[in-house]
């Protein structure tokens, strides 16, 4: 078994002109899904791997170039066509929730000096060591190693509008008495207030939960599960875009009741 680093931009595409947005197109999926191949490339390199090295069973790690993180895990289900024609069909096999920032985590790693990671090439070898190193930094389960889904097999990610998830104010004060999952959001850049605090209403904690998950590739959010019953611990998160220049979000997710609680005191928090 051979492992595989492949760069996708959701964005652009490269001189091919071909973008992939990982989750819309291959983990939202139930699979195999037909990404990429001789076709989506101009790269003699990739079309050599193609040709002679690349084959089923290989485990495939789908890294966004646009957000500069790892989103996760597919194994190769076949690769059709004659050299020179090649097409690649992934099967998804586990997605990182948050999405992995290799460049801030890969140093005094083998990752720290990884062809694959630090180089152009869309499509490289990935050695087994800097794999290893990739899935342990990740927080992936050593399952992927193997390219094995989870026991009950691939479920695909939910990918909804986010506008689609937020519950309007006016409904929130409308119906009272029902708890609703609110998530307070500010942008500081170098410690400067650039964006007032706003608050956001979701019916749920799963709506909530792919609220968060859309924002990949705008900002990588860390903590938003750690709960202690309908209570948030608050958290903060990085632009990825902006985190060298030291742009954070800062956020809160609680819960709001617009009802009086048994010892008559309002209970909206």
């Amino acid at each position: 078994m051979t492992y595989w680093l492949y760069k996708c931009n959701a964005g652009e595409g490269g001189p091919s002109g071909y973008a992939g947005d990982w989750l819309r197109g291959v983990f939202s999926r139930g699979g195999p899904v037909d990404w990429g191949g001789d076709y989506s490339t101009q790269s003699p390199e990739v079309s050599k791997y193609l040709a002679k090295e690349v084959a089923a069973g290989d485990v495939v790690v789908a890294y966004q170039t646009d957000t500069k993180s790892v989103v996760g895990f597919c194994t190769i289900a076949r690769l059709t066509g004659d050299p020179g024609d090649r097409t690649l069909f992934l099967q998804p096999i586990h997605w990182l929730t948050p999405a992995f920032l290799v460049h801030e985590h890969k140093a005094g790693t083998p990752l720290e000096h990884s062809i694959a990671v630090n180089g152009p090439a869309a499509f490289r070898k990935l050695p087994t060591a800097e794999m290893k190193a990739l899935v342990t930094l990740s927080g992936a389960p050593g399952r992927v190693l193997q390219g094995k889904p989870a026991r009950d097999g691939w479920q695909p990610i939910a990918v909804r509008d986010p506008a689609e998830l937020i519950v309007p104010l006016e409904d929130v004060w409308a119906e009272s008495g029902r708890g609703y999952h609110g998530l307070e959001e500010s942008v500081r850049l170098n410690g400067v207030l650039i964006k007032p605090k706003t608050v956001t209403f979701f019916a749920s904690l799963d709506d909530l939960s792919d609220y968060v998950r859309s924002q990949v590739g705008t900002w990588e959010a860390a903590g938003y599960f750690n709960t202690t019953g309908e209570w948030f611990d608050g958290s903060f998160a990085h632009l990825t875009e902006g985190a060298a220049s030291g742009m954070t979000v800062t956020y809160e997710p609680f819960t709001y009741f617009d009802a009086f609680t048994r010892d008559g005191e309002s209970s909206d928090t």
